[in-house]
């Protein structure tokens, strides 16, 4: 999801995913080294009930 920040002239873009820490710690980085980009992550332990 791209969320516009008109003001700061940026835009904010959320991913959400359901893979391994190291999966998505390997992502993050490959962003993060795209000059302009800037990477945060969040992680979530979610335990599912099948």
């Amino acid at each position: 999801m791209g969320i516009p920040y008109k003001q700061k002239k940026i835009s904010v873009i959320s991913i959400a995913l359901d893979a391994p820490q190291n999966t998505i710690a390997a992502l993050a980085g490959k962003l993060g080294n795209i000059k302009g980009i800037s990477v945060k992550t969040a992680y979530s332990n979610v335990i599912s009930h099948d």
